[in-house]
């Protein structure tokens, strides 16, 4: 029972001692930014299938190159305004 309540405990602490997620701080001014992510279909069993994913695919990583893009413009404007008296 000890080694179970030890046990118990070893795997709380374990559970509680991640890493935070490691986040980018952008101006205060610049718009907030989604994550990226472009999730693989569950199954591609047609050729419709593959295509529908492709196309999903697509859209989803332009969006994100949109996303990037707009944050990287906003930030290089940042960097340009503070150069400037």
């Amino acid at each position: 029972m000890k080694r179970l309540s030890v046990l118990i405990a070893a795997v709380a602490l374990t559970a509680c001692a991640h890493n935070p997620p490691v986040s980018v701080q952008a101006a205060e001014s610049c718009p907030p930014v989604p994550k990226c992510e472009a999730y693989p279909p569950e199954e591609i069993a047609t050729n419709a299938d593959m295509v529908r994913a492709l196309i999903a695919y697509r859209s989803a990583f332009e969006q994100c190159r949109l996303y990037r893009d707009a944050l990287s413009a906003c930030l290089k404007g940042d960097e340009e305004g503070k150069t400037t008296p």
